[in-house]
């Protein structure tokens, strides 16, 4: 006769360091088959009743008096052995409690049932090629809904509408034509797999290499990881599907990690293209019933692909295959709350864990990965062609000193003006870049030299022309333009720098007939302001595109054959030692979103430091040349790749008790940190000193041993809090390599 353990090791729902570890509970008789790891569980803890997670079941308990188990929440995903094993990887190196990481799988459900029922659109089966394009010559919504239903197979209504951009009235008015129906599924209806949508191109000699050196580790599936770096356009994607599409034929499910959905909408619909009903996206936007729902079809292993998000590398698939991270580079993989962990990291682990291949894909690698490709850690796969032997973007870079010189004090120096008449005449397209939004980065006294800050934060505020506002981006503080300095009373107040806004102002003097939309933070509030924004530009309804970072990736306009970057110096001036690495990853983005149809693209990158060796490298498509003197930099300085980083940040609302504070944790660390072992910067005030009315100072521990400096950090913290060494009203945040510093 098989005993079942009598006890359960819970970590309950309090993050905090001095619990964070397991409780014993007795199992009542009646919750013995419900009751496993992974389970999220009612306990009484002290005179509350709080909820937490089995970790674990054993025999015995550690004390002498337990009490029992209460209730198990229904309806929710079960955190598998595996993803158990991953949350406590992850607890461990990012210095967090456990439960902590736990919560972060999955979302808490309110109320006891998961039942609910949803609207979904079905095609009905009469509808036929010819029927779709009939209805789009009368009505384009009703035929873009007809035709998204065709290719992807039945949608939830709400999505349905998302994807196509129409309405209700168009999709009732296809119902009562009968050719489509609403029916209403407590969860979502069980879809059978379709074949291929969407014919596949043939394979370029680049292509077919890169895909045999992955195709031998998918079936079954083997632990490698693929680092593969293709220039803008060489075909990654197809690469991605064909790699899917053995992992499906073999009977696995696969995970894809984009950096943002809302910038990815375009390759969104080409997974849907390619692989219709068999694509579930998952992301923290969806409602939370409908995520419940998704993530319990992924459990029981009815989603073959998980397209998401970084909390998608968390999807409870039980037959995972294969994991692919698009654009690996990209610093919206780091979660900035905690754990503070980042996708690409937690991805590594988890391919792992269950022996499967990854696929790390970039034209711009971050050095780190690259480092270990380098170093033979990771397979390293070169694509260095765009695919139907289309050329990269042509090159300039334009010396805004001599535009001065000669009197030309404008944000468009006379090459970008030239090559934008042009482009306006032949009716192509053009994308102008600029990493700043508003009209000004900050407003200035010409008298006494002070900036207009932020009463809340210590950063400028920055100028809208617009609205004759002046804005924080941290807190959103707003204050009317000052007539006069606030600090000495002198009338000579201006704004200073750049921003997207005063582009669309400068551009539209220049070009009154030019049809020109802005995609940044300020235009984009909305849900759908994005994805209307790019209809106009991708319709041809647009002419010039003038954007954020938001414009720099994901964007595939064949349109497009000039692209001007306003002022690159900006993007590689902040103190942060990352700041060239993003830069040129900015710069190699955007310049590959030109030339991406027939004609030859053309970038134009405007800049007061010409002979800047980063800028060069990304003129030249080198991303070699950017790596090799980047790398020696980093080398010489002791940062990543060469060694690990902590970040202990240390915030209150009294500057002094956080001087305080950062200083009582130096010593302890000090007084433990043996010769070599580790450097310590600080304590010193942050870059960002002060953010919403909390100052913010910190220490950097840096050294190529990441266990012993979790070990150092960890003792420090305990020693720091026993005996009120620590002020009262602080807190102390943990950043394992972090990805910036300010």
């Amino acid at each position: 006769m098989i005993h079942r353990p009598q006890y359960a090791e819970v970590v309950v729902e309090i993050a905090d360091r001095k619990l964070d570890r397991p409780f014993h509970y007795e199992i009542p008789a009646q919750l013995e088959e419900v009751v496993k790891p992974g389970v999220r569980v009612l306990v009484p803890f002290g005179n509350r009743k709080l909820e937490g997670y089995v970790v674990g079941l054993v025999p015995r308990a550690e004390v002498t008096e337990t009490k029992p188990i209460l209730a198990v929440r229904e309806g929710e995903p079960v955190i598998s052995n595996e993803l158990l094993q991953l949350a406590r990887w992850m607890a461990l190196y990012y210095m967090c409690p456990l439960v902590t990481v736990l919560q972060a799988f999955f979302p808490k459900r309110n109320g006891s049932s998961l039942k609910t029922t949803q609207e979904w659109c079905f095609l009905e089966p009469t509808v036929t090629v010819g029927t779709v394009s009939t209805v789009r010559k009368r009505a384009p919504k009703q035929g873009a809904i007809l035709e998204q239903l065709l290719q992807a197979g039945p949608l939830l209504v709400r999505q349905l509408l998302q994807l196509t951009g129409a309405d209700r009235r168009s999709l009732m008015s296809l119902v009562r034509k009968g050719l489509v129906r609403i029916d209403c599924h407590e969860a979502a209806p069980a879809r059978e797999a379709v074949p291929v949508l969407e014919e596949p191109p043939e394979l370029t000699g680049e292509q077919e290499r890169v895909l045999a050196a992955i195709v031998p580790k998918l079936h079954p599936p083997q632990h490698e990881v693929f680092l593969l770096h293709g220039v803008t356009g060489s075909g990654k994607t197809e690469i991605y599907f064909r790699a899917l599409t053995r992992v499906l034929e073999a009977g696995y499910q696969a995970i894809v990690l984009f950096p943002e959905i809302s910038l990815t909408t375009h390759l969104i619909e080409r997974f849907h293209q390619r692989f219709g009903s068999r694509v579930e996206v998952l992301h923290s936007r969806l409602p939370m019933k409908e995520r419940l729902l998704t993530l319990d079809r992924m459990a029981k292993g009815h989603v073959p692909i998980v397209v998401g998000t970084r909390s998608a590398v968390f999807a409870p698939v039980p037959k995972l295959g294969l994991i692919i991270i698009d654009e690996e580079h990209e610093t919206s993989y780091q979660q900035e709350v905690n754990p503070k962990y980042h996708a690409r990291d937690v991805a590594l682990v988890r391919a792992f864990i269950n022996k499967v291949p990854l696929i790390l894909g970039s034209a711009t690698p971050s050095l780190e990965s690259y480092y270990k490709a380098c170093q033979g850690k990771f397979t390293l796969l070169k694509m260095g062609n765009r695919v139907e032997r289309k050329q990269l973007p042509k090159v300039l870079v334009t010396d805004l000193r001599q535009e001065q010189k000669d009197g030309n004090a404008t944000l468009f120096s006379r090459l970008l003006l030239e090559k934008l008449q042009e482009r306006l005449e032949e009716k192509e397209q053009t994308i102008l870049f600029l990493n700043r939004r508003g009209y000004a980065n900050l407003f200035n006294c010409r008298e006494c030299g002070q900036v207009v800050k932020c009463q809340y934060c210590d950063v400028s505020l920055t100028y809208y022309a617009e609205k004759r506002v002046l804005k924080c981006h941290y807190c959103g503080y707003t204050r009317p333009v000052p007539n006069r300095c606030p600090s000495c009373g002198g009338s000579r107040v201006r704004p200073l720098g750049a921003g997207t806004e005063k582009v669309e102002k400068e551009l539209l003097e220049y070009f009154p007939q030019a049809r020109v939309v802005r995609i940044d933070s300020d235009t984009v509030r909305k849900k759908g302001d994005y994805e209307r924004l790019l209809g106009l530009f991708e319709n041809r309804l647009a002419d010039v595109m003038i954007g954020t970072q938001m414009v720099a990736k994901g964007l595939d306009f064949p349109g497009v054959t000039l692209v001007g970057v306003i002022l690159a110096d900006q993007m590689l001036s902040f103190p942060d030692f990352r700041a060239r690495e993003r830069g040129f990853q900015l710069l190699t983005q955007v310049a590959g979103r030109a030339g991406r149809g027939t004609g030859l693209g053309e970038v134009i990158i405007q800049t007061f430091v010409p002979d800047d060796p980063t800028i060069n490298a990304a003129a030249g498509h080198d991303f070699e040349q950017f790596f090799s003197q980047e790398i020696r930099l980093r080398r010489l300085l002791g940062y990543p790749p060469f060694n690990h980083l902590i970040r202990i940040l240390v915030t209150g609302e009294r500057e002094e008790r956080c001087e305080a504070g950062a200083r009582e944790i130096a010593d302890r660390i000090n007084s433990h940190r043996s010769q070599g072992e580790a450097d310590l910067l600080g304590p010193t005030p942050a870059p960002l000193t002060k953010i919403k009315n909390v100052y913010r100072w910190q220490l950097i521990l840096k050294g190529p041993r990441i266990k012993e400096m979790r070990r150092l950090v960890a003792v420090a913290l305990r020693e720091a809090a026993q005996g009120g060494r620590l002020p009262r009203g602080i807190r102390i945040n943990l950043d394992i390599d972090p990805l910036g510093l300010l």
